[in-house]
């Protein structure tokens, strides 16, 4: 007597089955492609945020390794007329921050006026010992 089984066997899909598979391939890519654009946005933003925390360990590694870095600090300003430099000292230590030539400008006596039509009055370089 014959029974009825089910076994593995080729099957040529309908047209109607096919219309359904072409129109959920068609979501399928759609979503395929979704999906691989917000990979590339969370990856693109995840490189960024690791590029951005690389950065401040190299910083930081260097930091360590120099043992300084630049800042701005309060300094005291000095003209030294006798090297023609203008000096700056650290206002926390007292260390020389740094030093630079006068210009022209600065090596010039200053003449303060008191009152219209008044006489001028040369303010002497208080470092000046020629007389």
């Amino acid at each position: 007597m014959a029974e009825l089984e089910k076994i593995s066997c080729r099957y040529e899909f309908t047209t109607e089955e096919k219309r359904k598979i072409s129109e959920r391939l068609a979501e399928g890519v759609s979503e395929l492609q979704r999906l691989e654009n917000e990979k590339k946005a969370i990856s693109s933003q995840l490189k960024a945020q690791i590029d951005s925390a690389a950065g401040r360990i190299r910083a930081d590694a260097e930091r360590i390794r120099s043992g300084w870095e630049y800042r701005e600090m309060p300094c005291i300003r000095e003209m030294d007329f006798d090297a023609r430099e203008i000096l700056w000292f650290r206002e926390d230590n007292g260390d020389l921050a740094a030093r630079r030539p006068m210009v022209a400008s600065e090596l010039q006596m200053e003449i303060e006026f008191e009152a219209k039509n008044a006489k001028p009055k040369i303010i002497e370089d208080p470092t000046d010992q020629r007389g």
